[in-house]
């Protein structure tokens, strides 16, 4: 990817200081319901701007010929020319979720083709600009199948293990992040069963 891998590292790691300090100061959900998928789309964008200053921000994205399409958010980062088109999801119910996600990449995918001369009309400097997209998730390793998933992530093989039908080009040069939570907050059962996964791959 055209993206430097340290700079998407630093921007993680802003990323998880988000979580540390929000759990730090609440416990964000009701019991056991699990905290709403538009947060990781608003705290990576947050880490993302504080990284790149020029970083501009919109969540639900619409588009399509109905205008019945979205993304849960598009941050484009003028200063070094890079779009990231960002999907979130949690793996509450692995099976669905997974199935989700394959549909959320092929879609994200559309901007290089069915879709491309849309954005290209709607998003400043388009066609300068190098597309990711941005697979954002959260996962309670409770259950094995949610355990392997996040061993999926951190082994950096997910697509192979859950969704083979992607496993070719450009679904095929992903990146992997996962974020685990070892810091002490007031909530000691997240550090054993609460992480972060992202997957990021380019597009155009």
């Amino acid at each position: 990817m055209s993206e430097h891998p340290e700079s998407m590292q630093v921007i993680f790691e802003k990323y998880k200081e988000k979580y540390v300090y929000i759990l730090k100061c609440l416990y964000p959900s009701k019991d056991s319901t699990g905290f709403p998928e538009r947060n990781l789309s608003v705290n990576f964008s947050k880490a993302v701007e504080e990284f790149y200053p020029s970083a501009c921000t919109w969540f639900e994205f619409q588009f399509g010929e109905k205008n019945n399409l979205h993304f849960d958010a598009v941050i484009i980062i003028p200063e070094i020319k890079s779009i990231y088109i960002i999907e979130s999801k949690r793996f509450s119910n692995p099976t669905k979720k997974i199935e989700e996600i394959k549909k959320d990449m092929v879609r994200v995918n559309s901007v290089s083709t069915k879709y491309r001369g849309e954005l290209a009309a709607r998003i400043h400097n388009f066609s300068e600009h190098a597309a990711f997209g941005v697979i954002l998730a959260d996962v309670w390793t409770e259950t094995k199948v949610k355990t392997k998933i996040k061993n999926a992530y951190l082994n950096c093989n997910f697509i192979d293990l859950f969704i083979p039908a992607l496993n070719n080009a450009p679904f095929n040069n992903e990146s992997y992040f996962v974020i685990g939570f070892e810091e002490a907050t007031e909530y000691d059962w997240v550090n054993q069963n609460y992480y972060l996964l992202s997957m990021m791959w380019q597009v155009i």
